[in-house]
């Protein structure tokens, strides 16, 4: 920027916008942010700035930020001007706000533009502790959590700011931050789409989006559809259920809510069928959790959160009995859960069996095992005895001691043994041959 431009805007700004030092004081422009002024980080983002026609020159302040003046581009016919920042960072998160220039003044400075950066933390979890099917006039209570320890949590509203930054809540028994946003006397205007996020020093510096939770406002539509169930409001456990909606004026969408839940709506196109639109909600292998009170409603493309009049309502009873539960003493009960918990029976039997199967494998292998190794043992005792026994026995009975074991040397003295008693069978022999023929000879 020239010296010139700059001596201009210190001396038109610090001393001019509220004491005329120009010769006009010209109305204030708008400013805004496109696509919106809470962007992802690293996204791209132009702010605009409009003024009335005939302006020469748009400038751009960056709010805290000494020096930064930018001057923007002029888009015809001549009343609105453009920046561009085509990467944001951190350094562009903060507030804006823009002037123009004409040829015998100065305008006032526009509101001031809060430009959010996001994307720098851990998203939250969105919830709501009421329905997210609501009438006009309702309160509305949001939950916004994370175990991220935040300063404060945000709410907003296609991807706007909707509400004031709520000081974060820590509680010590589950470890997470929390926030609570009430909404008092719902109106149309609080139908949409709703995020939360969480900051922790700069307030224009946000975590990533939480999951979106998109509320509708019922009874804005002068129809109602009509809500039938097959087979019928009171079914067994694990049966299947169909909700049809219907209605004879064409609707482009239905809606299936369930009373007293916070969870979203089902939604289905609509299918003209016999002259009604209609659409088929299914319910499958219901559980006593799907017991409550429905109601369907439609909608139209061109306003999808304006829904109609609420449906009859219909409440569905899961039993384990089917039929009228003052009959079901002499019902059978249905078998559907018991040959389910028979064949997860089965198969942990069958498991539990061949478990024991491998265990009775590994016992007799490691009994073998054993079998074997003390049979090597004796075997290995065995020729050493025979190999001390093999070696020349000496006269020096020291020497003999510290030399041959003890069973070698059991081994010898039984070899003695031997010698000695065949010696003596010897002489017992010949004695008795020279008997015989002493006898013979007489």
């Amino acid at each position: 920027m020239t010296g010139t431009l700059s001596a201009f805007l210190c001396f038109g700004l610090t001393l001019g916008l509220r004491n005329s030092v120009l010769t006009w004081r010209l109305p204030k422009p708008l400013i805004r942010a496109e696509p919106g002024s809470v962007v992802t980080n690293g996204s791209r983002v132009t702010i605009l700035c409009e003024g009335t026609s005939g302006a020469q020159s748009y400038y751009l302040y960056q709010d805290g930020k000494p020096g930064s003046w930018y001057r923007m581009t002029l888009m015809k016919p001549g009343n609105m001007a453009k920046f561009l920042i085509p990467f944001t960072e951190r350094s562009h998160a903060g507030r804006y706000l823009c002037l123009y220039h004409k040829l015998h003044g100065l305008s006032e400075k526009s509101d001031t533009l809060e430009l959010v950066v996001t994307g720098y933390y851990t998203k939250p979890i969105l919830s709501a502790l009421t329905s997210l099917v609501v009438t006009s006039g309702e309160n509305m209570t949001f939950q916004c959590v994370s175990w991220e320890r935040y300063n404060s949590f945000i709410l907003t509203k296609e991807d706007e700011k909707f509400s004031r930054p709520q000081d974060s809540q820590y509680i010590n028994s589950t470890g997470h931050s929390q926030a609570l946003f009430h909404i008092g006397s719902v109106t149309v205007s609080h139908r949409g789409m709703f995020r939360c996020y969480g900051y922790k020093n700069s307030t224009y510096m946000w975590s990533e989006p939480s999951d979106p939770l998109e509320i509708h406002i019922a009874g804005q539509l002068k129809v109602a559809p009509t809500l039938l169930v097959h087979p019928g409001s009171i079914v067994s456990s694990g049966e299947n259920v169909i909700l049809l909606c219907q209605s004879w004026r064409q609707m482009d969408t239905f809606l299936l809510s369930k009373e007293g839940t916070a969870h979203p709506p089902l939604c289905l196109r609509s299918v003209l069928q016999t002259g009604l639109y209609q659409a088929k909600f299914s319910l499958t292998n219901v559980t006593f959790a799907y017991g409550g009170t429905y109601k369907c409603y439609s909608s139209e493309d061109s306003s999808p959160y304006m829904l109609s009049q609420p449906s009859n309502p219909v409440e569905l009873v899961v039993s384990e009995f089917s039929g009228d539960p003052n009959s079901s003493l002499q019902e059978p009960i249905p078998t559907y859960g018991v040959e389910r918990h028979l064949n997860v029976l089965f198969v942990i039997a069958v498991t539990l069996l061949l478990l024991l199967f491998l265990l009775t494998l590994l016992l007799l292998q490691c009994k073998h095992q054993d079998k074997r190794r003390k049979k090597a043992q004796r075997e290995t005792i065995r020729l050493q005895l025979l190999t001390e026994s093999a070696k020349p026995v000496t006269r020096d009975r020291g020497t003999q001691k510290s030399s041959i074991s003890a069973a070698a040397i059991h081994e010898e003295n039984l070899c003695k043994s031997k010698t000695i008693l065949e010696r003596e069978m010897s002489k017992v022999s010949v004695h008795r041959a020279t008997g015989e023929v002493l006898g013979s000879k007489l």
